[in-house]
């Protein structure tokens, strides 16, 4: 009963990590973090769902190792230095 209602709570590391929120924040937090903004705009930037995605979506680019070595490895072949 204590998990489920951690779980269900956003406020809570649990709740926030399950709803795969950056930060855990109340209902509360939020409406206070987006009237003390004032803009609507720069207030969506901050709340925990969109940090979150935008987390996901700079994870999701980085490259891995394997292109990494593979761009390097080409990068070697193609560049020629004139002595």
């Amino acid at each position: 009963m204590l998990l489920e209602a951690a779980s269900s709570d956003t406020s809570t590391l649990l709740g926030a990590k399950l709803a795969g929120w950056a930060y855990p924040a109340s209902v509360a937090e939020i409406l206070l973090l987006s009237a003390t903004i004032g803009d609507s705009d720069v207030a969506r930037k901050v709340m925990p769902w969109e940090m979150a995605d935008a987390q996901r979506r700079a994870e999701a680019s980085k490259p891995s190792q394997l292109e990494i070595d593979q761009a390097t490895a080409e990068l070697d072949e193609e560049i020629i230095f004139a002595k």
